[in-house]
């Protein structure tokens, strides 16, 4: 959820008077978006952003998750405008990725190269087109 959030610029909101943000003055009832995909590749934050490294989110020890590094992944939003359905969209996603683990091996089609983590641009980010083999995994 990190690499690719589904809704990159969160839903646009409006200012209800003038304030100033990081130094730059936003007038009352300017437009404002949100970049939630930039936030989530900020190399100060998250070093190597286009990397796939999970140890990032542990603690020194790597024993257990470091909520203060998870916490600062925002795939639904910040605040009080954050995702109403973001508990459940967890849940979800830890089911069927469960489910679909559990059950499937996945593997590349030979002589095509391996999906690449990337997507289409519009209102919503699509992943690429892929083809991969998804087989059922033998029961031990």
């Amino acid at each position: 959820m990190r690499h690719s959030c589904i809704f990159p610029f969160a839903l646009p909101h409006s200012t209800t008077k003038d304030t100033t943000v990081n130094g730059h003055f936003v007038k009352e009832n300017t437009l404002v978006f949100v970049n939630l995909w930039s936030l989530s590749r900020e190399p100060e934050v998250f070093p190597e952003p286009e990397a796939f490294n999970p140890m990032r989110f542990l603690n020194e020890t790597c024993t257990q998750v470091d909520r203060s590094k998870a916490d600062l992944v925002l795939p639904f939003g910040a605040g009080k405008r954050r995702c109403p359905g973001e508990a459940l969209a967890k849940v979800e996603i830890f089911l069927f990725l469960s489910v679909l683990l559990q059950s499937c091996r996945f593997s590349v089609v030979p002589g095509q190269a391996p999906p690449k983590v990337d997507s289409k641009y519009g209102l919503t980010l699509k992943p690429l087109d892929f083809q991969v083999i998804v087989s059922k995994r033998e029961v031990l």
